[in-house]
């Protein structure tokens, strides 16, 4: 390959702001630096099969749409290959899913270092703006990193399994000049890290008087900071205090963060997506995020909308499930009398609001059986019925079929 098809092999390497992992930058300039560049020698140094397509399975009413690999705008000698991704199929592949009226929900397979800045921030918007057309959930089953996290947070929930690592917040773009210790085109290679991502590629090559590229990628990571933001229903400067600064979390980390929901398996979260689609009732995904100071207005909502009923027993169910749930206890509302015609509705209540000899035994069996259906509830994803199935009649097991 001569130096002029070298140059314009790697070109969209070094010519574009990157959001992706530095360790996969630099593996695709390294291939794009050799002779002989073909998409059967970028599929071989990439370890992963060739003659790639774009593949949107559907079971049971869920659309799998991967995203893997580094990902390109556009579609180019990269995004040919197994395991790469361009923003444009994405496109393609969730506009068919949310037009289907055979898919019900949307599931994203995510396991990406990252990629291209470029129509990173659109197709985020993309998939914020469907929410409440489809439920749309993202779980990350390896990387959900850079770009990859960018457009992941505009899901309505974002899963990730225990060893998922997400984050790497910020941009970074290179430059080439002519200089001391060239590259094998007689250059030298100067990058340039986000300032709000003082952690994304340790110990960057700088120099003063470069503001102005400098201004370039922090506007760019700017505006990722700020769609991270609106995605996950949090403040910017949360997102830039809380989100790792560059670095990224894994697993439960990345749930105690913020920057995901829950954790768990690919597969339990297809199912959950099953059984959410397949009952009406539920309560539904989250269209704005709350920040976790509203977390206890929600829950006095859930508690009024299941018509609990007043007294001590109102006051047992809002302190025990504000303990199970690890929240403030809602302060209840001043109470209406007791109904004096039937008294028997209520055995713990009298006119005199005296307790009645069996309410401890009534309070240690409500308790116990709060614990056991919350702890159902949150592994089944599902914690908002907790208060439902507690005012039922349905036994643990049965809970159990049903959630799972």
């Amino acid at each position: 390959m001569s130096d002029k098809a070298g140059r314009r092999s790697i070109e969209i390497l070094l010519t574009i702001p990157w959001a992706i992992r530095p360790e996969w930058a630099k593996q695709m300039l390294t291939i794009a630096q050799r002779d002989g560049l073909t998409p059967e020698s970028v599929a071989a140094e990439l370890g992963q099969p060739l003659n790639n397509t774009r593949t949107v399975t559907v079971r049971e009413g869920i659309a799998t749409i991967p995203m893997s690999g580094p990902m390109f705008r556009y579609a180019n000698i990269f995004a040919d290959v197994s395991g790469a991704t361009s923003y444009e199929a994405l496109a393609t592949d969730l506009r068919v899913a949310l037009d289907d009226p055979s898919v019900q929900a949307i599931l994203l397979a995510v396991d990406s270092p990252g990629g291209e800045v470029f129509g990173a921030s659109e197709l985020s918007d993309l998939i914020f703006n469907a929410r409440g057309t489809k439920p749309i959930v993202a779980h990350v089953g390896g990387f959900g990193a850079s770009a990859a996290y960018w457009i992941a947070s505009a899901a309505d929930e974002v899963v990730t399994s225990s060893t998922g690592i997400l984050g790497s917040l910020g941009v970074c773009m290179s430059v080439t000049v002519p200089g001391d210790e060239p590259d094998l085109f007689g250059d030298r290679e100067i990058e340039f890290v986000s300032s709000q991502s003082p952690d994304k590629n340790l110990d960057p090559t700088s120099k003063a008087g470069r503001e102005q590229h400098q201004a370039i990628v922090d506007k760019l990571a700017g505006v990722f900071v700020a769609d991270a933001a609106r995605n996950r229903g949090v403040a910017e400067a949360t997102v830039l205090d809380r989100f790792g600064k560059g670095g990224t979390f894994i697993g439960t980390d990345a749930v105690a963060a913020g920057l995901a929901d829950r954790v768990a398996t690919f597969e339990a979260t297809h199912a959950a997506l099953v059984a959410r689609t397949s009952r009406g009732g539920v309560l539904p995904f989250r269209t704005a995020a709350v920040e976790p100071a509203n977390s206890a207005t929600l829950l006095a909502q859930i508690l009024e909308a299941v018509g609990l009923e007043g007294g001590i027993r109102y006051a047992a169910r809002a302190h025990l499930t504000a303990t199970a749930l690890s929240l403030p206890a809602p302060v209840a509302a001043p109470l209406p009398p007791a109904p004096k015609a039937e008294p028997k509705e209520d055995p713990v209540m009298s006119d005199k609001t005296t307790v009645a000899p069996d309410a401890g035994a009534e309070l240690a069996e409500f308790k116990a059986r709060l614990a056991s259906i919350t702890n159902l509830c949150a592994a089944a994803g599902f914690p908002e019925k907790a208060l439902e199935y507690v005012d039922g009649e349905l036994s643990l097991d049965a809970i159990g079929v049903e959630l799972f």
